[in-house]
């Protein structure tokens, strides 16, 4: 689980547990989210929400864009193998492409 340290208990985690804390099932799963994602993740999204649609903010929705936030942070690294492969396929295409166009004008002299 996260850690609810000195600094983690400022106003601000003060704010959301009074704004759950008559929700005691949602609250609830807003800590299991804070355990998995992290307090700051979370706090930076629930801001994002009120910010953006302050009366319609869901544990669902906290949980999809902490999710997309991970998703959009993986990085891509390409390796040589995947650069080689890219290339390789795309001669093959143009090999694949040209082929068809000529047999396709065969095919109308026939």
């Amino acid at each position: 689980m996260q850690d609810f340290g000195p600094k983690a208990s400022t106003t601000g985690t003060k704010k959301t547990y009074h704004k759950y804390s008559s929700k005691s099932k949602e609250f609830i799963q807003l800590i299991e989210i804070i355990g998995e994602k992290g307090w700051n993740k979370v706090k930076k999204t629930i801001d994002s929400l009120e910010h953006i649609l302050p009366n319609e903010i869901s544990n669902k929705k906290i949980q999809v864009l902490c999710n997309r936030d991970e998703e959009l942070e993986v990085p891509k690294n390409e390796t040589v193998t995947e650069i080689r492969l890219k290339d390789t396929l795309s001669s093959y295409d143009q090999l694949l492409n040209s082929n068809k166009h000529e047999f396709e004008k065969r095919a109308k002299n026939l």
